[in-house]
């Protein structure tokens, strides 16, 4: 199998309006469809507008001169679990819940709150942020998609999009929000300029 080519700079400036175009595009498809009561396609699109912010936070980094190896441009444009990644790193720093972890952590050491175990800490932080995407979401976003495209055979019989619930897609959409309104202030900051003075 052939290698896809990789974009270069200009290329690079050159895609990162449309791809969070695109990436903003699948939220608002994800909105008109869970408004439809249709909650398991609403969660798809909201996987892929995350896969789409990825791309176009990895084409802005390029476009920005950001030394990134060929193998992470790879994963950030052709993989679905490299830009999980990404979106989960991004997520994680974007908000305030690492700072909250680490503030946790220390009121722990020193007393004022009674320890807990690091999976105990996580499951805190995610109730108290739901701005940030779950912690497994690397290795479960790409079923979380499928199931909610196909119907298959799991387990306990046949199951697909009409079996998502509203909370499924009302927990996602809160990290996505974030994801996209931190790529657009960055892309007016960064992108814009940049695009203006290479015209």
């Amino acid at each position: 199998m052939t290698k896809r080519r990789l974009p270069n700079r200009e290329e690079a400036l050159a895609g990162v309006s449309p791809v969070l175009q695109n990436a903003t595009a699948h939220r608002d498809a994800a909105d008109a469809l869970a408004a439809a009561g249709q909650h398991g396609f609403a969660v798809a699109h909201l996987v892929y507008a995350l896969e789409e912010s990825e791309k176009a936070r990895t084409l802005a980094k390029l476009a920005m001169g950001v030394a990134l190896s060929d193998e992470d441009i790879r994963r950030g444009l052709y993989e679905h679990k490299g830009r999980h990644v990404g979106a989960m790193a991004k997520s994680l720093s974007s908000g305030g819940a690492v700072i909250d972890y680490v503030a946790e952590t220390v009121r722990e050491r020193v007393g004022l709150r009674i320890g807990r175990t690091d999976a105990e800490r996580w499951a805190m932080i995610d109730e108290r942020h739901p701005e940030i995407l779950p912690k497994n979401w690397p290795e479960t976003a790409g079923a979380v998609r499928e199931r909610n495209l196909y119907v298959d055979l799991r387990e306990g019989g046949w199951s697909g999009p009409a079996h998502t619930a509203a909370a499924d897609f009302h927990r996602l959409r809160p990290a996505v929000t974030n994801l996209l309104l931190y790529l657009e202030v960055a892309h007016q900051r960064e992108i814009v300029p940049l695009t203006r003075s290479t015209q």
